[in-house]
């Protein structure tokens, strides 16, 4: 990497001039040098890089015998590098922010940056920003929101990140394995793994937990029927589904958009399935009359009268396929598409949503019909994902159009009057009927008229017998035509030798 690097500095790249001044700083493959190090972060900063800006800072925060420390400077070179995009300047600057080292101090400004450097994946921002939320400082004490960002920095530990990549690695090839590796992340409450597991299980790329009729070793023969076949398939296809969807859940209560927008498809299509406790509704056994009891059993009776439902009281639990649910869909979609987008991601799962949003307000779906609301989440669909495709988006409003003005028509009783009292629509009816009737005139009149014969058709008289025929033979000239008295022969006149 450092010959590379070399080949790359000496063309004056900046990037490459930046990672050889970390190289020399932190000693990576060399020697620590920061004489060396502060030469090459002098060179990228001058090219603007954001990682020479961020090495000169950490040089002047540090100092080196040839360079004093100067913590004015380090601020300078950080923000400079903060600006530039690198996430390390910005949490260098948030903080020097918060320690006021080389500026004012100020919680809100390293609030910012931590979260700005946390957008961008750095590790050490999410767990100085949940101390931050912990203990109030800089922004209002949140232990939930705490307890999130400590969690991300436990999922990024060395454990997790391996079996994540050995997961990943596994994929389509060897998808039971990487199934059984994301199960254990997600038994964890890793966000990503569940989602992930979901996904295998709800595509019928997985039958971890629960193997068909056809893999079983109790499995019949391979003698059955189609019809049995295709059963089996969609039944464990069902519990597929049914699996997915609690990982879906789990995935979705961390904030998943995409899970989200996937249990709002199970809501609309009626997928997976629903539990609830078994509610029996008994009525009370009565017993003597109230008169005929004392004080103490008149109250014990009076509320044997009103027991509690059976929901209160009972461990049996009812378990069903999830039937069609709009409104749930509707729910779910909502709750998508107004998700703020964080990365690039994110973007065709929340322009789905509002699609779909608009699609179900189009077509009253679970709320009352809107057509206007419906373009608008068409409209937001396009404006979330840029780059996405827009071909579906563009023939949705052009028929969201068309439908805006069917719906605008009259009814039919309407219509007919307005039609039967406009004066224009009156003449153009005659006029109509006027061309009907001078066509049917004139179809009449020219099957009437009498068609001319056509000319007799003139044949050549049958050749007398003796008489050789003109085909095949030589005439009398001596040519290949007949001559004068052949033709008259032929014609039936007679020729005087």
């Amino acid at each position: 990497a450092k010959h590379y690097l070399r080949m790359a500095a000496n063309k004056q790249h900046p990037g490459a001039l930046g990672l050889l001044g970390y190289m020399h700083c932190l000693g990576l493959g060399t020697p620590v040098n920061m004489d060396t190090a502060y030469a090459y972060f002098v060179t990228a900063a001058t090219h603007n890089d954001p990682l020479g800006h961020n090495g000169l800072g950490f040089v002047y925060f540090k100092g080196t015998q040839a360079q004093a420390r100067n913590l004015r400077l380090a601020f300078k070179h950080f923000n400079e590098s903060a600006f530039a995009g690198s996430s390390d300047g910005m949490f260098n600057l948030a903080s020097m922010y918060l320690t006021g080292t080389g500026t004012e101090q100020s919680f809100q400004k390293a609030v910012l940056y931590y979260t700005q450097a946390l957008d961008q994946g750095h590790t050490p921002a999410a767990y100085s920003l949940a101390v931050m939320h912990l203990n109030g400082i800089g922004t209002v004490r949140d232990c939930d929101i705490a307890v999130n960002l400590l969690k991300k920095v436990c999922e990024r530990g060395e454990w997790v990140s391996s079996k994540l990549v050995s997961a990943y690695d596994y994929g389509d090839k060897e998808p039971e394995k990487a199934a059984l590796l994301f199960l254990k992340l997600a038994e964890s409450g890793h966000e990503v793994a569940q989602m992930n597991a979901a996904h295998l299980f709800d595509s019928g790329m997985s039958n971890l937990l629960f193997k068909s009729a056809s893999s079983s070793p109790l499995s019949p023969a391979p003698s059955q029927d189609a019809e049995e076949g295709l059963a089996q398939e969609d039944d464990a296809r069902s519990q597929g589904r049914a699996l997915a969807q609690r990982f879906y859940e789990l995935s979705a209560e961390q904030g998943s958009s995409s899970s989200e927008l996937r249990l709002g498809d199970y809501s609309y299509y009626g997928w997976g399935v629903s539990t609830r406790f078994r509610e029996d509704f008994a009525p009370p056994a009565r017993g003597p009359p109230a008169e005929a009891l004392g004080e103490a059993e008149v109250g014990e009776e009076e509320w044997e009268d009103f027991p509690l439902p059976s929901v209160y009281t009972t461990n049996q639990v009812e378990l069903k396929s999830q039937s069609v649910d709009y409104e749930a869909a509707l729910a779910r979609y909502r709750k998508t598409a107004e998700m703020t987008v964080t990365g690039e991601w994110m973007q065709s799962f929340v322009a789905r949503a509002s699609f779909n949003l608009g699609f179900m307000h189009q077509f009253g779906l679970g709320i009352n019909q809107d057509m206007h609301m419906a373009k608008q989440h068409y409209f937001r669909c396009r404006e979330v994902d840029p780059g996405g495709m827009h071909a579906p988006v563009t023939l949705s409003l052009a028929g969201l159009a068309a439908h805006m003005m069917f719906l605008r028509l009259p009814s039919g009783d309407k219509l007919a009057e307005r039609l039967s009292a406009d004066f224009r629509v009156h003449v153009l009816v005659l006029h109509l009927i006027t061309m009907v009737t001078l066509a049917l005139i004139r179809c009449w009149l020219a099957s009437r008229r009498p068609r001319p014969r056509p000319p007799p058709t003139l044949r050549p008289p049958e050749a007398a017998p003796g008489v050789a025929t003109t085909s095949g033979t030589e005439f009398p000239n001596g040519g290949d035509a007949p001559g004068p008295d052949v033709r008259r022969r032929a014609e039936g006149n007679l020729v005087i030798d």
